[in-house]
């Protein structure tokens, strides 16, 4: 079998913007990449054979320095357990669990520990370090969220589960849905913060921050939205290293903290880590600097 020979394949979505920026700003530095895509319109035709441990593509074997995988975010089709639906888990845990198979393969967050993508546990874990949090209920409990709705505006929510933007709590107490003076799914609900706003990412042993200011409560929302890279020291060195604590007790070396600021005090409070990141739009505006770091990481073994 002939070998494919790249420095990384950078597998996912297609579609993801995220993934496209970290292949464009590779080839800009010179290095070969395979785009391991799959999206609604096409499909790679890959391999794993388990006792040899050969990974292909379209035949041809792959051998590469390093992996960078994203789970698909951008699928949206529905059907059965194998259908196009299925396509965005099936994929990654193909490719994250083929790759990871290789131990002279480079990959980020190898060693996961503990409760991933679980925004109570994220929450728990960062006041236990003591970092500061927003005050925080979690309830599907309509009335008692209905009390809260109606006494203030200064809560917000958002899904137990992540997948959406915050809204401001008023605005999704939605009675058509309640059963039982339940709603169908838990909610996060939190004090209302301030900007800045700060996203923190950590690519092995670096930190990159970014400053966000925007008129809208979710600034994802807003077009108009003023994100800046700026220095760690905004966000004050020991919260700096409270936050490479926080990826250290659950095995992370790739993921981003997001950061609020409390009104009146003007404190930050941690909203929560998320270890698949997107970040094209903070490429976007500092030359590829989150790729540049994940290049680096993967590539480069003195700065693993």
């Amino acid at each position: 079998m002939n070998a494919l020979n790249h420095d990384i394949v950078v597998a996912g979505g297609g579609l993801d913007p995220s993934l496209l920026s970290l292949a464009a700003f590779a080839e800009r530095r010179g290095f070969e990449v395979l785009r391991l895509f799959h999206d609604k319109g096409s499909e790679c035709k890959v391999d794993f054979d388990f006792e040899t441990g050969k990974i292909a593509n379209d035949g041809l074997r792959i051998e590469t320095r390093s992996a960078f995988v994203r789970f698909d975010v951008f699928n949206d089709l529905s059907g059965g357990a194998y259908s196009p639906s299925n396509r965005a888990s099936n994929w990654f845990a193909f490719a994250i669990g083929a790759f990871s198979t290789k131990r002279e393969v480079a990959m980020l967050n190898r060693h996961p520990l503990g409760v991933i993508g679980s925004k109570l546990n994220d929450l728990h874990l960062a006041q236990s370090i003591g970092l500061n949090v927003p005050k925080t209920v979690v309830s599907n409990d309509y009335v008692s969220l209905m009390r809260l709705a109606e006494n203030t505006d200064e809560w917000i929510a958002k899904p137990v589960g992540g997948g959406s933007y915050c809204s401001q709590l008023s605005h999704v107490m939605q009675s058509d849905l309640v059963f039982e003076g339940r709603l169908p799914n838990p909610a996060i609900v939190q004090e209302r913060l301030s900007y800045p706003e700060f996203r923190a990412y950590r690519v092995g042993k670096k930190l990159l921050v970014f400053s966000i200011s925007s008129e809208k409560l979710d600034y994802r929302a807003d077009h108009n939205a003023v994100m800046r890279l700026c220095h760690a020291e905004e966000i004050g060195g020991n919260v700096a290293k409270q936050l490479f604590q926080l990826g250290d007790l659950v095995g992370l070396d790739f993921y981003a903290c997001d950061l609020k600021t409390r009104k009146g005090s003007g404190e930050l409070c941690f909203l929560e880590l998320n270890s698949s990141p997107m970040f094209a739009a903070h490429d976007a505006i500092s030359d590829g600097g989150v790729s540049s770091l994940i290049l680096d990481s993967l590539l480069n073994p003195q700065d693993r």
